[in-house]
């Protein structure tokens, strides 16, 4: 019998080396979240630069009348209308009629975003615009439509101009040359400015933040209003002023809304300039006009449809991302003005 080679058992397996597990996953503490944005110091800036502007704007009235010698000694009454016209003559009248609410409104808002925790920029709305540029002509044409609305209303319920209305006419109407172009810069350039970077910008882009579009805007649009203190003139600006409002709210940025009331202005000084006040009712250049801007109108509107609105966007001071980015303000800050 021939033998049988040994069975040789198997080879033990080598053990098997386990590699440590690898450390838990542990997820990032959440981010605190930040307050919401404070909307009652918008408001109280908005709600005290007017009332302050208008006072400002009465001293320096009557240092002007002290100048010019209004307030004689044993005078029983003061010639208002007079020292006023007398005021409008000088080669600085129409400047110390006019700047001193425009400066107080925005020294008052400067230094208010100034002092904010957010982006100077970004804040004021001094961002780039959502809307091409193509659809400036477009926005352009739906304000001086929406300013023909407001002439209608006027004419609807008040049968003549009210005083400064008629002081501004007087203004424009009694200078030429080199006067007439500082008046207009002073009428179409440094409000637009002014007050959109106020009203629509400080403002109407801190309410966008917590409030529904129509309530921020209507509200915006109420201090814009009551900014132009003389009811009738109240009156005629209410459909430019909600107009400007979704102009910058659509766009995301004040530039926009900056022209749109440059042309408007614009539009009124030259109007203005050829008043007459012994005419009254529409034209037929007028309802031909009202027709042209009306469609420019409707063509901004499509084109703002078109174009989703954008989210206000505010960078916070020292953040590293970009102001086209909304980070939250630094919670030791609270959530800033």
């Amino acid at each position: 019998m021939t033998e049988e080679p040994p069975i040789t058992p198997p080879p033990l397996p080598l053990p098997l080396t386990v590699a440590p597990p690898w450390p838990p996953l542990v997820s990032p503490p959440p981010l605190p979240v930040p307050p919401p944005p404070r909307v009652w110091t918008a408001l109280t800036l908005a709600g005290i630069s007017i009332p302050a502007s208008l006072t400002v704007a009465g001293i320096v009235q009557i240092i002007a009348m002290v100048a010019l010698g209004a307030f004689k000694p044993g005078a029983k009454s003061l010639d208002l209308t007079g020292t006023i016209q007398r005021i409008i003559e000088q080669p600085w009248g129409p400047a110390a009629l006019l700047l001193p609410c425009q400066f107080t409104m925005l020294a008052a808002v400067l230094g208010a975003a100034w002092l904010s925790p957010h982006r100077f920029g970004p804040r004021l709305g001094y961002t780039r615009s959502a809307l091409p540029g193509w659809t400036l002509p477009l926005l352009l044409g739906g304000t001086l439509f929406a300013g023909g609305l407001g002439g209608l209303l006027t004419q609807a319920f008040f049968t003549e101009p009210g005083p400064s209305q008629r002081l501004m006419i007087r203004m424009l109407q009694g200078v030429s040359g080199p006067g007439l172009v500082a008046l207009a810069i002073l009428i179409c350039v440094i409000p637009p400015v002014v007050e959109e970077t106020l009203f629509r910008g400080y403002l109407q882009r801190r309410l966008l933040q917590r409030w529904h579009p129509v309530t921020a805007i209507a509200t915006s649009s109420a201090f814009f209003t009551a900014a132009h203190f003389e009811p009738a003139h109240m009156l005629g600006v209410i459909p430019v002023g909600v107009w400007l409002g979704v102009v910058a709210w659509r766009c995301g940025a004040l530039w926009p809304a900056m022209l749109c009331h440059a042309a408007q202005n614009s539009l009124a000084v030259w109007s203005m300039r050829h008043a007459d006040l012994t005419q009254s009712g529409l034209s037929a250049q007028d309802l031909i006009a009202l027709a042209v801007t009306g469609l420019l109108a409707a063509g901004a509107v499509a084109a703002m449809l078109r174009h989703p609105p954008t989210a206000t966007r505010v960078a916070t001071v020292g953040s590293p991302v970009s102001p086209l980015q909304e980070p939250p303000p630094p919670q030791s800050q609270g959530a800033g003005t």
